[in-house]
């Protein structure tokens, strides 16, 4: 009987100390990597509180050309988002969509790609300038009609419509603007199937 109670012991401990496998969760939540220039920089704080899962990078001065070394860093330490929201479309030298889809090619075709338009007014901006962000548009647009799992969201039409959400005619007002522009960027990039 004691050498029973022995081995009941033992067993019992064991089942203590040997560590088990952890419980994989059922349903995790997909992976946002927000990469963007400094309008995602000055509205990250709104963009957290409508989603703070989303991993946001927002590099003030930053264009499409920097995306693809932004997203071999990030891939350097995390494993591919399942969702990318791109916002590098409103700063100076004119990429071609080439620029973006090597980029994009670093991902798994399941990466669901959200676009985000830019809008420079050229009454305060001159028409050169905003004639390069209206270049980088276009391309976005193509590539969402091009790249299944991808689309535009439209932070252009929504300063369009109303450009008193800009502070400068580029940079959106505190903290309406950002509210606006965090706003566009959380439901549009969900819209993105």
């Amino acid at each position: 009987m004691r050498l029973f109670r022995c081995f009941a012991l033992l067993a019992v401990v064991a089942a203590v100390l040997v560590p088990t496998a952890p419980v994989q969760a059922q349903h995790s939540k997909p992976v946002t990597l927000v990469i963007g220039d400094s309008i995602t920089y000055r509205s990250r704080h709104q963009l957290k509180k409508f989603r703070p899962a989303f991993h946001i990078q927002g590099i003030p001065g930053s264009n499409a050309n920097s995306l693809k070394s932004r997203l071999q860093a990030y891939l350097a330490d995390h494993p591919a988002p399942d969702r990318l929201v791109i916002a590098l479309g409103s700063n100076g030298f004119h990429t071609t969509q080439h620029t973006y889809r090597r980029a994009i090619g670093l991902l798994p075709s399941s990466t669901v790609i959200g676009l985000v338009t830019a809008w420079r007014n050229p009454a305060i901006w001159g028409q050169a300038r905003s004639l390069v962000v209206w270049h980088n548009t276009v391309d976005m647009i193509h590539i969402a009609h091009t790249r299944p799992l991808t689309c535009t969201i439209g932070w252009r039409p929504a300063v369009v419509q109303d450009p008193r959400l800009l502070l400068d005619g580029l940079h959106p007002t505190v903290p309406h603007g950002e509210r606006v522009w965090a706003h566009t960027v959380a439901h549009g990039i969900g819209r993105c199937t």
